[in-house]
């Protein structure tokens, strides 16, 4: 259905860039055929225009991505804060050899995973507002299991890394930073970005389908954030 509805879509453009110049410039104005086929190859190239800026505002907006982890990888931490999706509960963890495993970061693994949930940029908010969120948020060992208060009390308190992300849009493109941040000593150790360009699934955008893809100087084969952690830490 869709083919059929876009094929005829631009026939009907096609018949729009023959027939519009012969009503907009009759014989009696000057240079009528000059004007005419100025105005033909306008409307027809207005497509090709389309996609020469998508293009170049995507090659653009991917000279601008960002990869830096430490020269030198970091112990790694036995615990830290993730802003993400993490599913409620037991549902969080994948059965292992007869135990219950979280596998959030594949196979990079800690000893704790703080959730804080989404949403939050973390370099600007402050250290007193990151505190606030690493009390309300939800603490996940390693092997699924029941935690101590005290126990979670000292896990905050010790932890200091939050691996987050930011989002931003632009045209049919999608912006995405991953961060690895050090919210006691204010600074991000590790970001890395990628530019994803997707059509939407609008009728304009069903009708003229071409996509980019992505493009990172990562080379994903975990995902973006787990191969952060593995070159920043140990």
């Amino acid at each position: 259905m869709i083919g059929l509805l876009f094929i005829f879509v631009y026939a009907l453009f096609i018949l729009v860039a023959v027939f519009m110049p012969f009503l907009i410039f009759r014989k009696r104005a000057k240079n009528y055929k000059k004007k005419r086929a100025i105005l033909s190859l306008i409307i027809i190239s207005i497509p090709f225009f389309v996609y020469a800026f998508e293009r170049t505002l995507y090659e653009w907006e991917c000279s601008k991505n960002v990869y830096f982890y430490p020269e030198n990888k970091l112990e790694r931490p036995s615990s830290i804060v993730y802003s993400g999706f993490i599913p409620e509960g037991s549902r969080a963890y994948e059965k292992i050899n007869e135990k219950y495993l979280l596998r959030i970061f594949s196979n990079f693994s800690f000893e704790y995973i703080v959730d804080v949930g989404v949403g939050e940029d973390f370099k600007s908010i402050g250290k007193d507002r990151i505190g606030e969120l690493l009390i309300d948020g939800k603490l996940y060992p390693y092997e699924h299991r029941d935690v101590a208060n005290h126990e979670r009390d000292m896990v905050i308190n010790n932890t200091k890394h939050i691996v987050y992300y930011s989002i931003d849009y632009k045209f049919n493109m999608i912006l995405i930073t991953y961060y690895i941040y050090n919210y006691k000593s204010d600074k991000v150790i590790s970001a890395v970005s990628e530019v994803s360009h997707s059509k939407r699934q609008d009728l304009v955008n069903v009708l003229y389908p071409y996509e980019f893809g992505v493009c990172s100087k990562l080379e994903a084969k975990y995902g973006p954030a787990t191969e952060l952690l593995s070159n920043t830490f140990k």
